[in-house]
């Protein structure tokens, strides 16, 4: 995380803002996949963006080390296997020819993305076969919610659309983005409430050095709708009770590998809020996400 804000082209402090949220450093603190998947991918799309303003030919070291961590990102976690495909942003100028950029692309992408789908492969066809169990969400039957997703892809998209277009879905994924350390541990909504709003303050605060191609802030958003798209699907099979009408367990901290890419265009303020320089509105974040952590922390488990 140090390395991607230190690489960013731009946004820096709204993605040391992002890694001193209360969830996230308590995340830190624990053993699952998002430790390593938040860091990788915005580590990976730090190494992209600053990519794009490089003049250089893209150097060997450069790209093997790219090439690594695109492979390494896409082993973290499955929702975001396709994040490799944020390398077609490069531009062509980094490379001697169309044909070398091509084939770098294919060195890129493919590995990680080959890799991840055939270890869900290795899963459904090993792990998940047969297997039924019971979540927060009720009696779980991946066998049979795959089948019903490939016999009734019409069905499936309707759950989904009336799982996104439900208020509830957009207010409980970003409070539990700011305050949920995981159920039912969370913070107060006055905490909530002046976290959100110093997030807010950086992000319109923050410097940007760098214009980004409007082809790139699109291809951000859709890269992130395609992911969240799938994270919904393995949701629906591995968690959501079989017969569901909507989708059960989406929860905010899914999005933190993606929120780079959703802040490469954000309204920017002509001058800092209050004439206060934007380090120190993130390091008051700091201080109050520390110290809001520490609390809920104490008050749970102590």
């Amino acid at each position: 995380t140090f390395w991607a804000i230190r690489l960013m082209p731009s946004h820096q402090y709204t993605l040391a803002a992002i890694a001193l949220l209360p969830t996230i450093s308590f995340g830190r603190s624990t053993l699952d996949a998002d430790q390593l998947t938040n860091p990788l991918a915005f580590l990976w799309i730090a190494c992209i963006l600053r990519s794009i303003f490089s003049k250089h030919l893209l150097r060997g070291r450069e790209f093997w080390g790219m090439a690594l961590l695109a492979f390494a990102m896409g082993q973290a976690k499955s929702g975001y296997l396709l994040l490799p495909l944020f390398a077609l942003a490069i531009p062509q100028q980094r490379f001697a020819s169309p044909s070398m950029r091509w084939k770098a692309m294919m060195v890129l992408i493919l590995p990680g993305i080959l890799a991840s789908f055939a270890w869900m492969l290795h899963l459904k066809y090993s792990f998940f076969t047969g297997i039924q169990y019971i979540t927060w969400s009720g009696a779980v039957n991946p066998d049979a919610q795959f089948t019903a997703i490939l016999h009734h892809p019409l069905e499936y998209i309707r759950t989904l659309f009336t799982t996104i277009s439900t208020l509830s879905f957009w207010t409980d994924s970003l409070f539990s983005l700011i305050a949920t350390f995981g159920p039912p541990v969370r913070l107060n909504g006055f905490i909530f409430g002046g976290l959100l709003s110093l997030v807010i303050v950086i992000i319109v605060s923050d410097k940007q050095s760098v214009v980004y191609p409007r082809f790139i802030i699109l291809g951000g958003y859709c890269l992130s709708i395609v992911s969240c798209t799938l994270i919904l699907t393995l949701l629906y099979l591995q968690f959501t009770a079989l017969g569901a009408s909507t989708i059960d367990g989406f929860q905010g901290r899914y999005l933190y590998p993606l929120l780079p890419l959703l802040f490469l265009n954000t309204y920017k303020l002509p001058r800092p809020l209050l004439g206060i320089k934007v380090g120190w509105y993130v390091l008051g974040l700091g201080i109050f996400g520390l110290g809001a952590t520490m609390q809920m922390t104490y008050n749970t488990y102590l």
